[in-house]
């Protein structure tokens, strides 16, 4: 298997210019479960800044409200995901065609 190294220096050099250029902004997210019951906001961070739950939800009880709150982290951290996603591939793809 040949390698070759200038190539990859050359891709490693567009890469780390293209990250200069393109850093990922900041941004919000809010993930939502039982039908809008349950809302956590994240930042690109991954940190939790707000946690919200409507007053209906705490009379269902311990397990039922503990469901919603991972349903509503895990929707947040999907849109995080697509978000990183979606700025890697505008932000990077052209590095590798």
């Amino acid at each position: 298997m040949n390698i070759n190294f200038e190539e990859l220096l050359k891709t490693a050099t567009k890469l780390k210019e293209n990250i200069k250029q393109n850093p990922m902004p900041d941004f919000k997210v809010q993930g939502e479960s039982g039908a809008g019951m349950v809302k956590i906001i994240l930042d690109s961070k991954y940190r939790v800044l707000d946690i919200n739950i409507e007053d209906e939800a705490l009379t269902m009880g311990k397990n039922p409200v503990q469901d919603l709150v991972k349903a509503a982290f895990n929707s947040a951290l999907n849109q995080i995901q697509e978000k990183l996603q979606e700025h890697a591939s505008k932000s990077f793809g052209e590095v590798f065609k």
